[in-house]
């Protein structure tokens, strides 16, 4: 590694690491949210284990800080997986009502690579098995559906609607009948003898904006089939330590590589978050997040695009399962800030977003991109908020400010932070025919 990148001008340097670095984007910040929710960082003892389910059993608040832009819909359930030893069985109940549920699938790459839920699989009993880079076997004849994972690591996101707090009793019954269990498990067999793990780096962020993030990069890509489409291109990388069995090792590098190296990462920031500003569709002050998230086979060599969603929140959704619009501007293009102004968004008659499950509006305050306290602990507005005010011709109007808009209006108020805020509109099960035209109202300033 040490010949090779001497061979290389600085420029050349900072480029190949720019590069690299847009790429490795996605992969980091999931490395990141990997070790916050399972502790990699922490004493054995108290870690939380991979391949353990876990549900909540409320719907998060402004306390939930694990995850960018969380929603406040559906009760999670999530876990981390490790498909080094063995596949997993995903085993789900037969849910009751046509009630909304999902599990995500998403690999390190950040790709999508599966959906267990209502738009894919249905409402009836079902076993589905997910399976690693190393796995060769044969599935059991009652798994319904197998999804291979391109990595080791993986990351599985089950979401459950509930229709507010009366609801959750129901919901949490539903989850109860969530399993996820080996296959040597579900099969009642023996356990497979393993050889060792391999040692998995903890996560520090500042080291991960340093010639660092090489390091923790390749302990991913040895954990990881590397897709015959970016063969070449982790060959090129490997000009500056990257590659699966990589020798790197940062202490070699002289002062002046690691200045061109660390360039191309403050670089290759400036581009992802120049990126964020530019991504999608824009219209009346919301972009649209379609096309930022999904399977391999829509985000392939969109490398920008999958560092831009990743900066904007992990874990977006295909846009067949959920499409997003975000929205910090209002109509007149000024930042949101409600320490200047109230505001208003008014849906007209027919202009609700069209929708095969539900939507739903969320409030959160910029740059850490978190719900918001407030005296009413409501943190979004939907087609399933109760006690909603329609006017005499339909229209639907909602009130954003910080303090009450008055007991008359309150029930229409989706209470903002005392200054900057942003929103997210939720569209799950888009209707694909009329959604890729819909256009979003802008938001109006109201004079105090």
């Amino acid at each position: 590694m040490t010949s090779t990148i001497s061979k290389l001008s600085p420029e050349e340097k900072t480029e190949l690491a720019e590069e690299a670095y847009i790429f490795a984007y996605p992969i980091l910040e999931n490395y990141r949210t990997m070790d916050r929710l399972t502790g990699i960082n922490t004493p054995e003892n108290q870690r939380r284990r991979f391949n353990t389910l876990r549900n909540t059993s409320h719907l998060l608040g402004p306390e939930f800080k694990n995850i960018v832009a969380p929603n406040n819909d559906t009760l999670y359930s999530s876990t981390w997986l490790d498909l080094k030893n063995e596949p997993l069985v995903l085993s789900v109940p037969e849910i009751p009502d046509q009630r909304y549920y999902v599990f995500q699938l998403v690999s390190m790459y950040n790709h999508n690579f599966g959906y267990v839920g209502a738009r894919t699989t249905g409402y009836s009993p079902g076993d589905y098995l997910i399976t690693g880079p190393d796995w060769n076997g044969v599935a059991p004849n009652r798994i319904q559906q197998v999804f291979p994972c391109e990595t080791r690591f993986a990351f599985l996101l089950g979401r459950t609607l509930i229709n507010g707090p009366e609801d959750l009793e129901q919901v949490k019954a539903i989850q109860a009948g969530y399993r996820l269990q080996p296959l040597s498990q579900y099969l009642e067999h023996p356990a497979p003898v393993t050889a060792g793990d391999n040692h998995i780096m903890p996560y520090n962020k500042e080291k991960a904006q340093t010639t660092e993030f090489i390091s923790y990069l390749n302990t991913i890509l040895d954990n990881a089939i590397i897709h015959p489409d970016e063969a070449d291109m982790i060959q090129r990388f490997s000009a500056i330590g990257i590659g699966q069995g990589s020798d790197f090792n940062p202490g070699l590098l002289d002062e002046g590589t690691a200045a061109a190296i660390e360039l191309g990462i403050k670089q290759a920031l400036e581009t992802i978050s120049q990126k964020v500003k530019a991504i999608g569709r824009l219209t009346n002050g919301w972009r649209s997040m379609i096309g930022t998230h999904g399977p391999r086979e829509v985000m392939a060599g969109r490398y920008l695009i999958n560092a831009a969603g990743a900066m904007v929140g992990l874990y977006g959704n295909d846009e067949e399962e959920a499409s997003n619009f975000m929205v910090l501007v209002d109509a007149e293009g000024d930042e949101l800030d409600a320490s200047k102004y109230n505001y208003t968004l008014r849906f007209d008659k027919g202009n609700l977003p069209p929708v095969k499950a539900f939507w739903s509006i969320t409030m959160y305050k910029p740059p850490e991109i978190l719900l918001v306290e407030n005296p009413i602990q409501r943190y979004a507005v939907g087609d399933r908020t109760r006690g909603l005010r329609y006017g005499d011709d339909g229209s639907l109007e909602f009130y954003l400010q910080h303090q009450s808009p008055g007991a008359d209006q309150e029930s229409n108020w989706l209470p903002t932070p005392p200054g900057a805020f942003m929103m997210a509109l939720r569209c799950y099960l888009p209707d694909m025919e009329r959604f890729p035209s819909y256009e979003p109202p802008g938001i109006r300033k109201v004079k105090r």
